[in-house]
């Protein structure tokens, strides 16, 4: 029996009872009788061990992590059941035929709760998850804020945690043939986000806070899953059969338990890169993944008689990568639609052109401020021209200033702002420019007669 109190102590019952502290490297032994220890739930600061008492029932003990008894043990109302514990605060269930909330902040009381169900998961001592059947119920200390159809009811459930900070809860449930199923809901109204199936798996360990789970496909090969966004984060096969696995809430320890040859435990931590080869999605077709992601707004089938065996159909095609329709759930995050390379390429003409204009009317204001004049021996209005046509052959071809394209030698900064200008314009200058354009020509018209340049004939 392995379980992670915080992120560093691991404990270990299996001859014996101890703590070890992976960090630090220092072992403790726990102060209880390891084939009396009925279950294990890890906090930061302390362990909590269901243990048998003389009586044949169920006590609660609690150890701190150097192993020593924080209270006197604390009778449970079922003799049979197991913890499932809550990420988020010091608080567990014994999930028994006579369910009760066990919270130690900051005093420890065991408080029996009424509702008979398949599982009853915890957030806080006065808020849990409530799954019975099909059904699954979000209670608080003001009553059930929401109630969904989440799961096949030919399912079993298995275990579940809230995860993140407690705004998606995770359902684990077993079907037939060894076959699995997660199912991840939002705690605010109980809408599906994922839906993950698993064709066969030994066993799943959920990482609350990091939003993973550890799944062991088989006696060797184990696979950790992102639950958020569906993806395969980590691939590992074991060179032994693998006996036991246990991975902390924020998945940065996992540890793997295996028989040496005379049958001791042998305790073996993996680094993440040893799990990580790389990031792909679940249902991808070219990826040999055994978890597939099944729509999460599908509903749930109906179980009805066995039909005849129908005729083999042909192979669907593959699913197209990242092809999932974006979950409910996770509203407003959605998928901008792609422009089209036409649409594309005429945004960004319309950019450039918008570009050349506020060139054009910084141009005209300049002029008119006296910022700029013509070039000794020039004609004003035909450098203007010529400027403003040089910059939007530049803009065209993509420069970011006017000195990439020599333009800059065309104008000279005027020696006083205040000076009037004045000069003659002849008929034909703007029509013999380069590259005038008719939003040229009238840019220089009006700069002209801002500036007291009239127009000779």
């Amino acid at each position: 029996m392995l379980c992670f109190a915080g992120d560093h102590a691991l404990v270990i019952v299996d001859r014996g009872a101890r703590a070890i502290d992976l960090a630090a490297g220092g072992e403790r032994t726990l102060d209880v009788a390891a084939d009396r220890v009925m279950g294990l739930a890890g906090f930061a600061d302390q362990i909590w061990v269901a243990e048998r008492d003389a009586a044949g029932g169920a006590a609660l003990l609690r150890l701190g992590l150097d192993g020593q008894r924080l209270a006197a043990p604390l009778a449970l109302p079922s003799a049979e059941g197991r913890w499932v514990a809550s990420a988020l605060s010091a608080c567990a269930i014994w999930n028994g035929p006579d369910a009760a909330t066990v919270s130690a902040a900051p005093l420890t009381t065991i408080a029996p709760l009424a509702e008979r169900a398949d599982l009853l998961v915890p957030y806080s001592p006065t808020r849990l998850a409530i799954v019975r059947g099909a059904r699954v119920t979000f209670r608080t200390d003001g009553g059930a804020r929401w109630t969904a159809s989440a799961l096949d009811p030919s399912v079993r459930i298995q275990d579940g945690a809230f995860l993140y900070d407690g705004s998606s809860l995770a359902l684990v449930a077993a079907g037939r043939g060894g076959a699995r199923t997660i199912v991840v809901l939002t705690t605010r109204d109980g809408v599906v986000q994922q839906r993950l199936s698993l064709a066969a798996a030994v066993s799943i360990h959920l990482a609350p806070r990091r939003g993973q789970a550890l799944v062991q496909l088989d006696e060797r090969r184990l696979v950790i899953v992102d639950l958020r966004f569906a993806r395969t984060v980590g691939d590992y096969e074991h060179s032994e059969p693998i006996e036991a696995v246990a991975i902390n809430a924020s998945a940065t320890g996992l540890v793997i338990a295996t028989r040496d040859r005379t049958g001791a435990l042998a305790v073996e931590q993996l680094a993440a890169r040893e799990l990580a080869p790389g990031a792909t999605r679940v249902d991808d077709a070219r990826t040999a993944s055994p978890v597939v992601a099944v729509p999460p707004d599908a509903a749930a089938a109906e179980p009805g008689p066995e039909a005849a065996p129908a005729e083999p159909q042909p192979t669907p095609a593959p699913p197209v990568r990242f092809g999932v329709i974006d979950p409910p759930g996770l509203v407003p995050r959605s998928r901008a639609l792609r422009a089209a390379p036409a649409d594309a390429r005429a945004l960004l003409e319309l950019e450039r052109a918008r570009i050349a204009a506020l060139c054009y009317v910084a141009t005209a204001h300049a002029w008119d401020q006296g910022r700029i004049a013509a070039a000794p021996g020039a004609s004003l209005v035909r450098s203007c021209a010529t400027w403003i046509a040089s910059w939007s052959r530049t803009v065209r071809a993509g420069a970011s200033s006017p000195e990439a394209s020599g333009a800059s030698r065309i104008v000279a900064p005027a020696t006083s702002p205040s000076r009037p200008v004045a000069d003659r314009l002849a008929p034909r200058s703007t029509a013999t420019s380069p590259s005038v354009t008719p939003v040229v020509r009238s840019t220089v018209d009006r700069v002209a007669s801002s500036s007291g340049v009239t127009r000779g004939g």
